[in-house]
């Protein structure tokens, strides 16, 4: 049986993008802070408000 298998779908997926995210992050660090954004939104197909959002509801 999988450990994960009673975690909430909504939560999974929120955990899923924020691994995606911290990876996005850790393979372009060498880049300028818009390019990561850039390829942050493209990545995670989401608004720059959206990301802010995404990040204040994480660190609350």
């Amino acid at each position: 049986m999988n450990k994960y298998n009673n975690i909430p779908t909504d939560d999974k997926n929120s955990l899923i993008k924020l691994k995606k995210l911290i990876d996005i992050i850790e393979n372009n660090l060498y880049r300028p802070k818009d390019s990561i954004l850039r390829e942050i939104t493209i990545e995670l197909n989401i608004s720059i408000e959206g990301l802010e959002s995404y990040l204040v509801c994480i660190i609350h």
